[in-house]
């Protein structure tokens, strides 16, 4: 440019790295080389301080590209990230490339920072100015800003005050070593380093994120960093209109801050939260904002609704999330409103849902279409008729809730099914021969054939676990592949024998009374068992439980409430030992017996081949 007056500029560089390397340094070098001007006042807008901290061997082979340079500003949208002395680096890069008369930091409000004058390597600080941290609006964080010696100087001061009046006596080498304990001490948070920082904060509320931001310069803005914001009006809020309040600032914010910076997207959301009404537009606004629809990884919303709250209705922004993993839900609302329903995930791969309320069977059939790759599935409901669970990409599934009619599964690739809770229809599994781990807790409706039947057409099934099956006597379980069976008796009334075809079984459970047998039919079946029985019986009474147990046990783990059902007097010693191939027992008592010497003895009738035994008294069930 031709011209005879000096001139003022400002160059703003709204790029982001997040370590920058050589080919960045070469071609802001190349930038500045093509700017031909005579320059009186330059305003430099950088996003990090990273950017101007030009290397010494690049300012050794570069020639100067303004001789005639008289005042520079440097403007730091995110100052300071490191503590304030570092800034003292890009300024010593700058002030020795350039021939500049005077060279002020700013923040990203225009407030002065410490100010280093000439050419010379380190700048000298100052003061103690306000730092203002400026996001593009007028919202700003103010805080009292120290430099590192300031810091210190402040503590150590405090220090010696305390000491000159505990002790007036103290020598100079005392005082020194206190000092660099103290220096330590504080500089130990700013010195983490950042990626380490940000780990922790992923674990810690949002609410308390922010306020860890006065503890040292290298936190101030660290919040803006962290991908996952999770709420709680319940911890932290005096009310719900400040909790509110505190959530459009974090929205506010950390949109302008994305503006900015696009890779400083919110990638986990959770939100915990007293529900009402005219909260809607809020959650709405914050789950629809360009921060979390387009980017959103992992999210979980559970809402608490009281007296005549209608319910908060999930957005299409979310049931149309590209990018969602996991999903978790608790007490919302799915509204099918004729075609305006529509569900696409095409990433989900974990779906969680709690009271889901206007869940029905229709609304839940098309839910589960919209998620192709979905892999686990938990659903806690009690308004369901007659559903149908259709995934060719479900891995695991667990249900809690009463179907009044039937349920029908149809995945193809499910290896983990747990149904929970009061079934009241007809189990249809026929298109899930892949299970390997099946749980059923508290049905009212299966009996011996139904589960004899469902056990048939699983070839791969490994792990079995049968609890509150009130309608069990019989079981007869045939499986080629089965490791592992736990039988929990409680609420069954019956007596219940259990004859087992499964030459691969290596693990037993039980808990319940004694009105139960297990009979094992491939003899060379060596068992690792643990045996829970509640309730006070006689001796006899166990005994006799004991022969019902046909197995060839390994390891066995006996839960009694007292030593003295197992103490087994001379006189019904006549019997065969019921536990003559058992070669290692462990005994667990909830009460205290003396007798530790006759129980010992006892057991070792009931188990002539022992070969070690452990008895723990006081062990609660």
């Amino acid at each position: 440019m031709e011209s005879p007056n000096l001139l003022n500029g400002s160059f703003e560089i709204n790029e982001w790295h997040e370590n920058y390397d050589a080919n960045w340094y070469i071609n802001l070098m190349n930038f500045l080389l093509n700017l031909n001007c005579s320059w009186n006042i330059v305003s430099l807008h950088v996003l990090s301080e990273k950017a101007l901290m030009l290397p010494e061997n690049l300012r050794r082979i570069c020639r100067s590209p303004f001789l005639n340079w008289k005042h520079l500003k440097c403007w730091f949208l995110f100052f300071p990230l490191l503590a304030v002395d570092s800034v003292s680096r890009p300024v010593a890069a700058l002030g020795g490339l350039f021939p500049i008369t005077q060279v002020q930091l700013c923040d990203s409000l225009g407030a002065s920072l410490p100010p280093s004058r000439g050419r010379c390597d380190e700048p000298i600080w100052t003061g103690s100015p306000l730092i203002e941290v400026y996001l593009g609006s007028r919202v700003h964080i103010s805080l009292p800003s120290f430099s590192m010696a300031e810091k210190k100087e402040k503590i150590l001061g405090d220090k010696n005050e305390e000491d000159s009046h505990s002790n007036p006596t103290n020598s100079v080498v005392e005082r020194n070593e206190d000092e660099n304990a103290n220096i330590a001490a504080v500089d130990r948070i700013s010195y983490l380093p950042i990626s380490l920082i940000l780990h922790i904060l992923l674990y810690v509320p949002t609410v308390d994120v922010v306020r860890m931001s006065v503890l040292s310069k290298c936190w101030k803005l660290m919040w803006y960093l962290v991908p996952k914001l999770q709420f709680n009006s319940n911890v932290g809020f005096q009310s719900q209109e400040a909790f509110n309040t505190f959530l459009e600032e974090c929205l506010l914010r950390r949109e302008i801050c994305m503006r900015h910076i696009t890779q400083l997207v919110v990638t986990k959301f959770k939100l915990h939260i007293v529900y009402s009404d005219d909260q809607a537009a809020l959650l709405d606004r914050f789950l629809c904002s360009p921060l979390l629809r387009d980017n959103i990884m992992e999210l979980k919303l559970s809402m608490i609704t009281r007296g005549t709250t209608v319910g908060y209705s999930l957005p299409d922004a979310i049931l149309n999330g590209r990018s969602l993993t996991v999903l978790k839900l608790e007490n919302v609302l799915l509204l099918e409103e004729d075609s305006k329903f529509s569900v696409n995930l095409p990433c989900l791969k974990y779906l969680y849902m709690l009271y889901v309320d206007y869940l029905d069977d229709h609304v839940l059939t098309n839910l589960l279409l919209g998620c192709p790759s979905l892999e686990k599935f938990e659903l806690k409901c009690f308004y369901l008729s007659n559903p149908r669970i259709s995934s060719s990409s479900l891995k695991s599934l667990e249900i809690t809730g009463y179907a009044r009619e039937n349920l029908q599964v149809e995945a193809i690739n499910l290896e983990s099914l747990a149904l929970i809770v009061l079934w009241g229809g007809i189990i249809n599994l026929s298109d899930c021969r892949l299970i390997r781990n099946l749980s059923i807790d508290l049905n009212s409706n299966i009996d011996d054939q139904l589960l004899e039947d469902m056990i048939s057409k699983l070839p791969l099934l490994e792990d079995l676990s049968l609890s509150r099956c009130q309608l069990l006597k019989q079981v007869k379980i045939s499986s080629e592949r089965l490791r592992s069976f736990a039988f929990d008796k409680q609420g069954n009334d019956n007596e219940v024998k259990a004859t087992m075809g499964t030459p691969n079984l290596v693990s037993f459970s039980y808990k319940g009374d004694i009105d139960f047998g297990i009979t094992m039919i491939s003899p060379n079946v060596q068992l690792n068992g643990s045996i829970v029985i509640n309730g006070s019986y006689r001796c006899i009474c166990m005994l006799n439980f004991l022969l019902s147990l046909n197995c060839s046990w390994n390891i066995l783990s006996l839960h009694v409430v007292s030593g003295k059902v197992l103490f087994f007097p001379e006189e019904v010693r006549i019997c065969p030992p019921p536990l003559a191939k058992l070669k290692h027992l462990k005994v667990k008592t909830t009460e205290r017996w003396e007798y530790k010497s006759e129980l010992r003895d006892s057991l070792h009738w009931a188990s002539p081949n022992l070969e070690t035994l452990l008895i723990e008294e006081g062990t609660e069930g």
